[in-house]
C-alpha cells in the first residue's frame, strides 16, 4: 500500500494569488510529475503531496530534481532532490529530501 508522501519547500516571501505547483522530474529518465501546491500560511513556501505514480513502479526509484513552478509557465532555478525507493533496492527505502539550496521565486515579467 502507497501511503501520501507530503513536501515541504521553503521559499522567501510569496505572493499570494499565482498557481503554485511543484514538478518532480526523475534524473534518469526525465519523466516529470507535476502536482497542485499550497501556499504555507506564512507565504514562505509551499506544500504538496507527491504523485502517487512516483511509487507504483520499481523504474520509478531514484532520484529527483524537485523544482517550484509557479502559473505553470516559471521554475524556481534552485531545487531540491528527492529519493524513492522500496524496500527491495539499494536505495533508501522511505522517501528523503536533501536540500541542494533555498528556493528563491524567479523574477516574473
Amino acid at each position: 500500500v502507497t501511503q501520501s508522501v507530503a513536501v515541504q519547500l521553503e521559499t522567501t516571501v510569496l505572493e499570494v494569488g499565482p498557481v503554485y505547483s511543484v514538478a518532480f522530474t526523475h534524473q534518469w529518465s526525465n519523466m516529470t510529475y507535476s502536482v497542485e501546491a499550497k501556499l504555507l500560511p506564512n507565504k514562505k513556501g509551499v506544500e504538496a503531496l507527491c504523485p502517487p505514480g512516483m511509487f507504483s513502479v520499481s523504474s520509478n526509484e531514484g532520484l529527483y530534481d524537485v523544482h517550484l513552478v509557479i502559473d505553470s509557465s516559471s521554475r524556481s532555478k534552485n531545487h531540491q532532490t528527492l529519493t524513492v525507493g522500496s524496500t527491495e533496492s539499494d536505495l533508501d527505502s522511505s522517501a528523503k529530501s536533501e536540500s541542494t539550496s533555498s528556493f528563491v521565486p524567479i523574477e516574473r515579467k
